[in-house]
């Protein structure tokens, strides 16, 4: 995935697309079409202008006329409607209601498009084609075709449910057609008098289960998550966390490391223009390791703090400080100690190395933290024989000798793998998601991690959306179902890791539905984590899933010399 500006508005995701064509009118209502520029969505969340044409054109019908009521027109361009004409009303929205001057307008581009074939629509949006867009067409079904107010509410309600839902717009119009308000809610909502004040908009989080892949699942989730049970406790500490934090340059309490995106057809090529270095991808624990106060701790994604027997140490053999390592906790089958593998270091006794690039870094590790424990080591063999893990450097590879890597994957790596990371030597460290920095995954092994939403008895597997407007607001899109009973290790509000559940003959039978049609495989509960993976990460595995980026492709890539 590249970088990309371009989000959705809020609760535009999972927002009904368009609604059924308004009856004795050419109106037919729908959100607002975004341009190809936004890229970082899901292919079956996409809606662009050409796809709701095509739909219609699949009915029989013809668009004449884009009216957007949008008080913007970033959207889309005019350029992206097909010859379609375009008319704009800006008209501003949230609490306020469309003005007289505005609805004019809208009458008078009405007045354009008198004469049309019975096939030909006017298609109407404003931002999630309810509020503004309702209170258009209603006006026109009262003034126009001689509805009552709550016929018309009803009628445009039962094409685009569940029709106006802001009580601030209906009250207005109650005012201007001089009908009592409380009895028109009441009506129009099915409720008493009394609960008029609780009416609350749509959040569409939770779509009809049947529109959503689901995956059955027969057994327990098993929690297969590397811990390190034996060693002291979990622990919160203010300090440490205020201090890892001003390394990175965060906010407080945010876990700052870097994380991949997968790699796509879209972006192997970034692997062209740099120098990068390849490396196995290990299906461990993350942890930052930081020597802090003569003790060491580990950190995981949550914040959550352990100490831990574990000594870093100086060249003359004293306890490092204010030391800090990003790395991952894996447990090699047969051996008796998880071992820690280092793959940046973030500050080296006080020297803050964030604004260095990773292969200066990672010298402070080849040649410092490494090196140091094992001289120590030498003139002391038995100081780390009670130690809870081992300290190690990750092995890195030049791509054209990538062929090796997945030799030595097969023969010599013991623990779990899931495919291969691949880093730029001049990238300096960037905290949360980076782009830069490529994942490849097999396709059986490209793996998304959900929250668990219970809603009506039904688990949702859901990723957070952030989207940034006026504030940073989160809402959560559900991708799949869970189809099983409680006690079978779910609970709400869990992260759960899941793989396509893709079956060859799916895929040979039905290679492009295939992957919308697959339920998400369960693997395993993450104890480690406690948020899921953002959207826009979840659309890059996804395209990464269908682009198959693998070790065949980067040999082709980079041949050996």
């Amino acid at each position: 995935m590249t970088d990309n500006k371009f989000t959705p508005p809020k609760r535009w995701i999972n927002c009904p697309k368009f609604g059924d064509r308004v009856p004795n009118t050419h109106f037919i209502p729908l959100k607002a079409p975004l341009a190809d520029k936004y890229s970082d969505l899901y292919e079956k969340h996409r809606f662009t202008f050409s796809i709701f044409q095509e739909e219609q054109r699949k009915l029989g019908r013809e668009i004449e006329v884009v009216i957007s009521l949008a008080n913007t027109d970033v959207f889309y361009s005019v350029n992206d409607l097909n010859g379609v004409k375009w008319r704009h009303i800006p008209c501003r929205g949230h609490e306020t209601a469309p003005t007289s001057d505005e609805y004019a307008k809208f009458l008078a581009t009405i007045e354009e498009f008198q004469q049309l074939p019975d096939n030909t629509l006017i298609a109407v949006h404003c931002t999630h084609g309810f509020n503004r867009t309702g209170y258009m067409i209603v006006r026109y079904l009262v003034d126009k075709l001689h509805y009552t107010l709550l016929q018309a509410l009803q009628l445009f309600a039962s094409v685009r449910s569940p029709g106006i839902y802001k009580v601030d717009y209906i009250q207005v119009l109650c005012q201007i057609y001089q009908v009592d308000e409380t009895q028109t809610l009441s009506e129009l909502f099915h409720v008493p008098p009394s609960e008029i004040k609780n009416i609350k908009k749509p959040k569409w989080e939770f779509p009809d289960p049947s529109t959503l892949p689901h995956f059955r699942v027969e057994k327990p989730i098993v929690n297969e998550t590397q811990t390190l049970e034996n060693v002291g406790t979990h622990f919160r500490d203010s300090a440490i966390t205020s201090e890892i934090s001003k390394i990175c340059s965060v906010n407080y309490g945010r876990f700052p490391g870097s994380n991949p995106i997968s790699i796509t057809s879209e972006n192997k090529m970034q692997l062209t223009q740099k120098r990068y270095l390849a490396t196995y991808k290990s299906d461990g624990v993350r942890y930052f390791l930081y020597a802090f106060h003569k003790n060491t701790y580990l950190i995981d994604r949550k914040n959550s703090i352990r100490k831990v027997n574990v000594t870093l140490v100086t060249r003359k053999g004293q306890p490092m400080e204010n030391t800090l390592l990003d790395g991952e906790l894996v447990v090699s089958k047969g051996d008796d100690k998880p071992h820690f593998l280092i793959f940046d270091v973030l500050c080296f006794e006080g020297l803050n190395l964030t604004n260095h690039t990773w292969d200066l870094r990672m010298d402070y590790s080849k040649k410092g933290v490494v090196p140091f424990r094992k001289m120590y080591f030498n003139r002391n063999p038995g100081a780390f024989t009670r130690e809870d893990f081992h300290i190690e450097e990750k092995l890195q590879w030049e791509l054209q000798n990538i062929r090796d890597l997945e030799e030595y994957i097969m023969t010599k790596v013991t623990h779990d793998t899931d495919g291969a990371i691949f880093t730029p030597l001049d990238l300096e460290f960037v905290p949360g998601r980076c782009d830069q920095i490529l994942k490849m995954k097999p396709i059986e092994l490209n793996s998304t991690d959900f929250k668990i939403q219970l809603h009506n008895g039904i688990y949702y597997m859901s990723v957070t959306n952030y989207v940034k407007n006026d504030e940073k607001f989160q809402e959560n899109i559900p991708i799949s179902i869970l189809d099983f009973a409680d006690g079978l290790g779910v609970k709400d509000g869990a992260i759960c890791e899941a793989v396509l559940d893709l079956k060859k003959e799916d895929i040979e039978n039905d290679p492009i539905n295939c992957w919308f049609k697959a339920g998400w495989r369960p693997l395993r509960i993450r104890e480690d984590k406690d948020t899921p993976n953002v959207y826009t990460t979840f659309a890059g595995v996804f395209k990464s899933i269908e682009d198959n980026i693998n070790f065949d492709t980067i040999a082709k890539m980079f041949p050996k010399k």
